[in-house]
């Protein structure tokens, strides 16, 4: 059997996998940490959250297969702030920090994302005394590659503070895929965030269910990579669609990223009947191995008449570690190329990328 063949079986087996995920979605009147499902990753959310067909980081929000076809193994450390960070009671913040390794054959990755924010408790007598809110989430991935094809399986432990007491606390499991359907132009991905919860706040523990469970979503997405014609400034071009348990709800984030420069990108992202989020923009910076990436976004304002758009912003530093040594493959093109670079790449003309960007085809 060719290794293009055993691709596509493993990529079918995939999406039999990914739709059977889609038709077990429960009901769910309201759903627990909610504060979750706040997108991570600047690169992704500035392109409006449509990460899941592109390669590198944010495995634990968007596609547990994500790191498969990153150019090079990275760590990365993000920080932000969330509508209300500037409010007098305390700052919403959130944090990440992520790394993942990757091979010819398989990849890995782990990553701690916190979301915190201090607030004043209220008396008869007036202001009481402060206190946290916290949650916590600690992610590991890991899977395997077969030719275009990859899948991943999401780790995920939960838990949830409030005024130092533990609130919610959880174990999720999360499987994706990446297929490179044009190598080089075209990546299909999907996923199912929270596909298995279980409840381990109670003894016994219990799995996740009706008005009770975990936010559970369903992605599939598309990512179309190439260069300008007539520049050599190459883009990414991305769409998703995600289905939301709790909400009942199919949003379309779609963006779009151009390498202006050698060193500079910008962004820009819509996600399409979303109900906070109006839009994104950020920028990235990369200089040697290491990249800065910036997003910043306006949602929607409350329900008070009069209010005016509310912000959020995210920052993050990633730092490309060295590739491992390549070694020679020859696809059944006949082409012989290295398989330290994946069919998923960024056309003739890009520069060269951190492992948080799409990686670049031999030249």
């Amino acid at each position: 059997m060719s290794m293009t063949s055993a691709a596509q079986r493993v990529f079918l087996a995939g999406v039999l996998c990914f739709i059977s995920g889609a038709a077990a979605q429960g009901v769910a009147d309201q759903g627990r940490l909610q504060i979750a499902d706040e997108p991570t990753t600047p690169r992704l959310s500035a392109m409006g959250g449509a990460g899941t067909a592109i390669p590198g980081g944010g495995f634990s929000f968007y596609n547990a297969a994500s790191p498969a076809f990153a150019n090079q193994p990275f760590i990365s450390v993000e920080y932000g702030g969330l509508p209300g960070s500037d409010d007098a009671t305390g700052d919403l913040t959130r944090s990440k920090l992520e790394a993942a390794w990757m091979n010819q054959k398989w990849f890995a990755g782990v990553s701690i994302s916190n979301w915190s924010t201090d607030f004043l408790t209220s008396t008869e007598q007036g202001i009481g005394s402060s206190g946290s809110y916290q949650l916590l989430q600690a992610s590991l991935t890991a899977g395997f590659k077969i030719g275009r094809f990859a899948m991943g399986n999401c780790f995920d432990f939960y838990q949830d503070e409030l005024a130092d007491e533990v609130i919610d606390r959880a174990f999720t499991w999360s499987p994706g895929f990446l297929f490179s359907l044009i190598p080089g132009k075209v990546t299909l991905g999907g996923s199912v965030r929270n596909y298995v919860r279980l409840d381990t706040s109670l003894v016994p523990f219990a799995w996740f269910g009706g008005a009770i469970s975990l936010p559970r979503y369903v992605r599939a997405g598309a990512a179309w990579t190439d260069t300008i014609k007539g520049t050599s400034m190459p883009f990414t071009a991305a769409a998703d669609l995600v289905y939301s348990e709790v909400y009942k709800r199919l949003t379309m984030p779609v963006g779009f990223e151009i390498w202006v420069l050698p060193c500079f990108a910008a962004r820009l992202g819509v996600p399409i009947h979303n109900q906070t989020d109006l839009v994104h923009f950020g920028v990235g910076l990369r200089i040697n191995s290491i990249t800065c990436d910036f997003d910043y976004g306006l949602t929607k304002p409350g329900q008070i008449p009069g209010e005016s758009l509310e912000q959020k912003w995210l920052l993050a530093l990633s730092y490309a570690l060295p590739a491992a040594a390549p070694k020679n493959d020859t696809y059944k093109t006949g082409r012989s190329r290295t398989t330290a670079v994946v069919p998923a790449a960024i056309p003739k003309g890009a520069p060269d990328t951190a492992a948080v960007s799409v990686p670049v085809l031999p030249q």
